[in-house]
């Protein structure tokens, strides 16, 4: 494990919160384990997107992922497994029928009691095949390694529906972020948005997205600042997005 002044160097370099920056070292060390034990762990979210394919662009606080094996017993017991390789404890846990989530208490290099979330769902297959990539790091205990992850193209189209489920703070600042910076086929992500709200029986009314926003407006630096080095106006990021995200329509 590297040390609090380590963990503080990084924190000054990448300007985020120490304690940001603590648990994030937490999450890939996590991370690292789980893609060591059970390939079946297709990493997913917020975080991936951070970790693989948007160089850092905001910090997360959880690991989400699809489980695509046959037991999701299976699953549980690799997160058990890494948790006792390092040293760590869990804290609570909740199972479903297709689903689990747990969060791990740690006292990392800053000495103080925090946790990390692991949420795993066998509830739908992917649309576009997961690939190996490499996950870079800032820490100089944890060489880049490989983890199968979502394809671009469902990362952003499970972000969407959820921006048509619930539009949290953070999903709205993804998908803003994600189409600022990227291209893509936007009849096939429309259809991969389609295919995945039939699939858990949401209905598609891409309206939806744009119905809460005074709540979002309230929830935006609250929720994001500690995660974010520049956190851009949310009125402008809702205005750019009602623009990008025209071709739902």
């Amino acid at each position: 494990m590297i040390s609090r002044i380590d963990i503080l160097k990084i924190a000054r370099k990448k300007g985020f919160p120490a304690g940001t920056i603590e648990k994030e070292y937490m999450l890939t060390l996590a991370l690292e384990q789980i893609a060591k034990l059970d390939e079946n762990f297709i990493f997913k979210g917020g975080t991936a997107l951070s970790k693989v394919y948007l160089d850092y662009y905001r910090i997360s606080e959880d690991l989400d992922f699809t489980y695509i094996g046959d037991n999701l017993r299976n699953a549980i017991g690799t997160v058990h497994t890494l948790s006792k390789n390092l040293n760590l404890e869990i804290k609570d846990e909740n199972e479903t029928s297709n689903s689990y989530n747990a969060a791990i208490k740690f006292i990392g290099p800053l000495m103080h009691p925090n946790n990390i979330k692991i949420d795993v769902s066998m509830r739908e297959k992917l649309i576009f095949e997961p690939k190996p990539i490499n996950v870079k790091s800032f820490y100089s205990d944890i060489e880049p390694f490989p983890v199968r992850v979502f394809d671009f193209r469902e990362l952003l189209s499970e972000k969407i529906r959820a921006l048509i489920q619930r539009s949290k703070p953070r999903d709205y600042f993804d998908v803003w972020f994600i189409l600022h910076n990227k291209d893509f086929d936007w009849n096939e992500i429309k259809e991969a948005v389609m295919e995945k709200c039939r699939r858990i029986g949401v209905k598609y009314e891409p309206d939806n997205i744009f119905s809460e926003t005074e709540n979002l407006k309230k929830q935006w630096k609250t929720d994001l600042v500690h995660l974010v080095k520049e956190l851009p106006d949310f009125d402008m990021v809702q205005s750019e997005l009602r623009e990008k995200l025209a071709f739902l329509f």
